[in-house]
């Protein structure tokens, strides 16, 4: 266990030191009114002391200001201590915000507050709703301006500082909005602060900012509008696959005491953690965890790489050493990031699944940003309580395995065992090679379901079925086949829907490579999937027009032209059926050989690229003239055709 003091240096160290000495000063009561911050007053002391320009305030001005504001929010901390009053008063000044249920909670928890002992839980969980709700005001000012994703980039908007008034803007900005000043929602978040370094006035000012501004709101007529908010659903995708049962025998604060990469100033979160996970209350739990595992990461990022100047909070954002430069391939110095090799591919993968990936449950971005609409309350009817409860499983599991990466004289027992083995093999779910292969299979599954709409026996037509192995069928060559590890002539003997499982077993146990993979193999695998959209669609639309022709058929509603054009229809489905197939397969041989795409040169890249689009144009085309509004099917057998050929030209171009 590490005994250091701080992660903070020097500069923002000093804001935070003399934010716990109350040096009080001239500094009347009435800056504080009813729950209500006079802004005005502060920016007048500020006026007092500083130049007040129009441009953007320089580093030395923000420190300075945050020297002047200081003061300022003890006496807004100390008077908000010596009011007698009854949560419920305050709900009107809180429905202005994206998740005024918290509000409680906070409240609840700042009246036991004296010691800062739910200042961490109260900023983690109240800087997001500011972000989230400050982004709702911009929007709702202008509808059609795009929310900055950044809470810096945010506090700088004229409509904000239009809507709210400069004084209220500056005092959000000295607080949240620079890395010279306090910066105090990126140091709470990415678990730079230990307990009792950032004082309890930080919590309570907060907590007045909403109720501030709701004043302000009060005086205006502004329409609000919210942005739907989002949920982490998916991470129940990955309990599914590995579920994250964290077993409560496991000492945990036994293991982070013998481990290097636990800093002891944390024992008191790691505990508070320990208990709302034994209350059910996993939320809680869940975003105190976040930035434990960050800093705990970082801890074993400097050590493997050997930066330790990397531990403190930076004097500029772009130095901050934050989950995306934890797990980035290759250091600032071009040197290859060797925590790869200690964490090992399995947790890795994991860690980006559950990060970074875009259709992964990006638990940190939605959670830090205010995105995620979640309950404080334990109660198991909550519908975001097994949400959290899985995720506060898995991120449970997740430093478990990480603090046994550098324990000393570590004992593993038969329930230690169990979790490090938890993410053993571990199948990425969010990866675009994954996302595409899902893609494929739910186009077999559609493929087939097709069949099921039979055609009538009293109707005349050409019987052509869909038949991937028969002349008709189209047959893939064999190097697709290869690619899907079957054999043509061991085919022979099954049926279409025990030879579609066949294909359905290779592609779901497909694993390649999904770690640091080039730019080149991205833009292949983004094709690829429009290309399998295309096909998904297609697919549905045939379904549809299939059984929408066949009830006008037996209900004896279809007119002479339209039974040529069903009999045309029924004779051209198959086909383009066999096609599809075709595609599929051929889309996996892209799939399974993609570490060459890398290889290839500049020129013959572009050419691949280009020859995918092709393919991709003839299906959107095929996806356009199947629609029940178009029913184009000899325009759908001739583009079935054309695509035959295109993709005949692969062995012969590439």
């Amino acid at each position: 266990m590490d005994i250091v003091e701080t992660c903070m240096s020097t500069n923002i160290k000093n804001h935070y030191d003399l934010a716990k000495e109350d040096l009080g000063g001239e500094i009347g009561e009435d800056i504080l009114n009813d729950y209500v911050i006079d802004f005005i007053k502060v920016y007048e002391k500020l006026q007092d002391e500083l130049e007040m320009t129009d441009d953007d305030k320089s580093s030395e001005w923000f420190k300075d200001a945050t020297k002047i504001l200081i003061p300022c929010l003890h006496r807004i901390h100390k008077l908000f201590g010596e009011i007698k009053g009854d949560f419920g008063q305050l709900c009107d000044f809180l429905d202005w915000t994206s998740q005024p249920s918290h509000f409680a909670k906070c409240w609840e928890m700042l009246k036991q507050n004296d010691e800062g002992e739910h200042t961490t839980e109260c900023l983690l969980l109240l800087t997001p709703i500011l972000e989230r709700s400050l982004g709702d005001l911009l929007i709702s000012v202008d509808k059609n301006v795009k929310v900055p994703a950044l809470l810096r980039d945010l506090l700088k908007r004229q409509e904000l500082f239009e809507l709210l008034g400069t004084p209220c803007m500056t005092f959000l900005r000295i607080i949240f909005g620079s890395p010279h000043s306090l910066n105090l929602r990126n140091i709470v978040w990415h678990g730079f602060g230990f307990p009792g370094e950032i004082s309890n006035i930080f919590a309570s000012v907060t907590f007045l900012i909403f109720t501030s501004i709701g004043n302000i709101l009060k005086q205006k007529t502004l329409k609000l509008s919210k942005r739907k908010m989002l949920s982490i659903s998916r991470i129940k995708k990955i309990d599914d696959q590995n579920v994250g049962k964290y077993l409560k025998n496991i000492n945990l604060e036994e293991l982070a005491r013998n481990s290097k990469l636990f800093y002891s100033r944390n024992l008191k979160n790691l505990n508070k953690i320990l208990s709302y996970f034994k209350s059910e209350e996993f939320a809680l739990c869940s975003v105190m965890l976040l930035p434990l595992l960050e800093v705990t990461f970082r801890k074993l990022f400097v050590i493997e790489n050997d930066c330790p100047e990397r531990m403190l909070t930076a004097e500029a954002e772009s130095l901050y050493t934050t989950y995306n430069e934890i797990f980035e391939e290759f250091l600032e110095n071009s040197e290859k990031n060797k925590i790869q090799d200690v964490l090992g591919e399995d947790l890795m993968l994991l860690m980006y699944d559950l990060l970074t990936l875009p259709d992964g449950p990006r638990v940190r971005d939605k959670l830090s940003h205010g995105e995620v609409l979640f309950s404080l309350s334990s109660s198991p009817e909550e519908k975001s309580q097994g949400e959290m409860k899985t995720l506060a499983s898995h991120l449970l599991v997740i430093l478990v395995i990480l603090l046994s990466k550098k324990s000393v004289n570590l004992t593993v027992s038969k329930d230690l065992d169990e979790i490090l083995k938890n993410y053993q093999n571990y199948k990425t779910l969010f990866h675009p090679s994954t996302l595409l292969v899902n893609s494929l299979l739910e186009n077999l599954v559609k493929l087939e379901e097709i069949c099921s709409v039979k055609p009538p026996t009293d109707f005349e037509f050409e019987i052509v079925s869909f038949d991937p192995f028969s002349q008709n069928g189209c047959l893939p060559d064999q190097i697709y086949m290869e690619s899907m590890l079957l054999d043509h002539d061991g085919q022979n003997n099954l049926s279409r829907k025990e030879f579609l499982h066949n294909i359905s077993s290779t592609l779901q146990s497909y694993r390649g490579s999904s770690l640091y993979r080039p730019r080149q193999e991205y833009e292949v695998i983004t094709v690829l999937q429009k290309i399998s959209d295309q096909v998904s669609l297609s697919c549905e639309r045939v379904l549809e027009s299939l059984k929408e022709k066949l009830e006008l058929f037996e209900t004896k509603e279809m007119r002479s032209r339209q039974r040529v054009t069903y009999r045309r229809m029924l004779e051209t489905v198959p086909k383009v059926q066999n096609q599809f197939f075709h595609i599929i397969c051929f889309t996996f041989h892209i799939l399974v050989k993609k570490d060459n795409i890398s290889l290839l040169d500049p020129g013959k890249l572009n050419s691949f690229v280009k020859y995918l689009k092709k393919i991709l144009k003839i299906c959107e085309n095929i996806c356009t003239n199947v629609h029940l509004q178009k029913n184009k099917w000899e325009e759908v057998e001739k583009l079935s055709t054309q695509l035959k050929s295109l993709i005949s030209e692969y062995q012969i171009q590439f």
